[in-house]
């Protein structure tokens, strides 16, 4: 923020008289006082040059000048505590109040009422428009912003990448340093902690400026831009130039809508490096473009397929999905490390598809499934397989096969991470059914039949069918599960067949058995919502 001693002036006249000012503009990042008499530096972090230095004004005593006068500071406020002989040379301006009676406490205050004055800025947004009318680029644009209002601006993109900002070179060799890494992305472990701190998803699913400090413990102001409401980004005021006040929300609204008009005109800017390829399969899944328009594009950009392919469909929680806390461009990339040959695509605000190429010899050693699952298991994150498929325009269904996996693997087997559609197949085709139909109409008459009669006579007829159906005949094995002789599940099976006039040898009678026993199991137990939900936004 640009002051000028005369301000200052205007500003401590109520405190004392005034001896020395100058009309000399300097920046200052002055963010609140200490609060504490012994501590000169008006500032709420120690001193250091490289981060307060000539952006900051330093308040003392008269007497205690000299020994500070090697700092490097945009002004000098000074209580005359003695008498002078002559007014000291310094390099900056100088402002003395001869009140002694004033204390350091008093000066703070008076400054912090003159800082958070509320500003307006109706110059800035008439300057803004103007740039945006005459094609300025957003870089640009935002540098002149900060010019006005004192303080850095970001726009992130959905990847967490920087698509622009107007830190000074200082700011990224100090504060900010190590937080954008060298393809302009917020690092990693600030994105973690972004996201185990819920305030990525609050922000992300607000239509409101939102306050935040984390990742990095700096103060900010974010809004979401949501041209047309498709979610593209995150963009920042940063509290590294002055404290943030009231007013600063509503010109960073302002100038998010100059943001959203500007990406209105240029719509590749938004796009992550080499993104033809994840737009393409976000299309696919969403199915927003045409076969053939696909395929002309496919062939266009020489994309090469395998011809055996499974979808891994990589997610977070339920509830991390639905609040967008999970940063999914630090997914896939970590990701990279355990599964090399593996492309990933981020499928909008949902998770991360993996196209597995099923054509090698050995897709998924025993070595890459126990690292992946360790992966999952310490990030709260669920994974499942499609079947295979051979074209990669089938993608939808096969990625919505993966979906349903998880969902119903997260409510049948809560403790494992890693499901296959295989084995959930026919819960699904079960669920499918019972949409359009009566379950108990569809399932073999000797089921009920036995149920009934167990509970008639307390005998166990239907949990001996149903594990000798499971053990596909084998007596033995089913009378190690159910823990009794051998010709006791002899007998039993002897019973059933004649109470219900049937034959377990029978395959349609056994594979109809079989159906009607997972029906059953489908009917009894709490079902969790596998019907097709697509929570997919498309990006750029």
């Amino acid at each position: 923020m640009q002051f000028t001693t005369q301000k200052l002036l205007h500003g401590l006249s109520e405190l004392s008289p005034i001896l020395v000012g100058s009309p000399t503009k300097f920046y200052f990042s002055c963010l609140q006082s200490s609060g504490m008499e012994s501590e000169p530096i008006f500032s709420n972090r120690p001193y250091d040059p490289a981060r307060n230095g000539k952006y900051s004004v330093f308040i003392t005593y008269i007497s205690q000048l000299q020994e500070h006068l090697n700092k490097s500071v945009s002004c000098f406020i000074c209580i005359k505590d003695v008498e002078i002989a002559a007014i000291p040379v310094v390099q900056v301006p100088l402002i003395i109040l001869q009140d002694s009676s004033v204390t350091l406490n008093q000066v703070s205050a008076a400054m912090m009422d003159m800082i958070l004055e509320t500003q307006h800025y109706d110059e800035l947004k008439d300057v803004l428009l103007d740039m945006l009318s005459k094609g300025f680029d957003i870089k640009t644009m935002l540098k002149t912003a900060t010019k006005y209002l004192g303080n850095p601006l970001s726009f992130l993109n959905s990847s967490f990448r920087y698509i622009a900002h107007s830190f000074s070179d200082e700011l990224l060799r100090t504060t900010l340093e190590g937080e954008i890494d060298e393809e302009g992305y917020v690092c990693g472990k600030m994105l973690m902690t972004l996201r185990n701190s819920g305030d990525l998803g609050r922000i992300q699913s607000s239509d409101k400026v939102e306050f935040t400090a984390v990742p990095n413990g700096i103060n900010k102001i974010t809004i979401a831009l949501r041209p047309n409401g498709l979610y593209i980004g995150l963009f920042s005021m940063y509290d590294l130039g002055r404290p943030l006040q009231d007013s600063d929300a509503d010109i960073l609204e302002y100038i998010s809508k100059i943001v959203c008009a500007y990406i209105a005109k240029n719509p590749y800017l938004t796009n992550s490096i080499g993104d033809a390829y994840e737009s393409l399969i976000n299309d696919l899944v969403c199915n927003i473009s045409q076969s053939p328009n696909i395929a002309a594009s496919i062939d266009i950009l020489g994309m090469k397929f395998s011809s055996h392919m499974a979808v891994l469909l990589v997610m977070p929680s339920i509830n991390e999905t639905a609040t967008r806390n999970a940063p999914l461009r630090l997914i896939r990339q970590q990701l990279d490390s355990i599964l090399p040959f593996d492309r990933k695509v981020v499928l909008g605000a949902e998770g991360i598809l993996v196209l597995f190429n099923m054509n090698r010899s050995e897709p998924l050693t025993v070595s890459v499934k126990g690292k992946l699952l360790k992966y999952l298991q310490a990030n709260s994150l669920y994974a499942a397989f499609s079947n295979v498929f051979y074209s990669i325009f089938d993608i939808k269904s096969y990625c919505e096969q993966a979906r349903i996996s998880i969902r119903l693997g997260m409510h049948y087997e809560p403790d494992e991470r890693l499901y296959y559609y295989e084995n959930y197949a026919v819960r699904h085709i079960i669920s499918i059914c019972s949409e359009h139909s009566d379950l108990l109409k569809l399932c073999h008459p000797a089921v009920g039949v036995i149920r009934d009669y167990d509970a008639k006579y307390g005998t166990s007829y239907y949990i001996t069918l149903k594990t000798y159906i499971e053990c596909n005949h084998n007596i033995s094995e089913c009378a190690g599960n159910l823990g009794i002789h051998y010709n006791t599940v002899r007998y039993r099976v002897k019973m059933i067949q004649s109470l219900c006039n049937i034959e377990l040898n029978n395959i349609e009678t056994f594979f109809h058995l079989q159906l009607s026993i997972k029906m059953y199991d489908y009917i009894e137990i709490p079902k969790p919502i596998v019907s097709p939900i697509i929570l997919l936004e498309k990006h750029g």
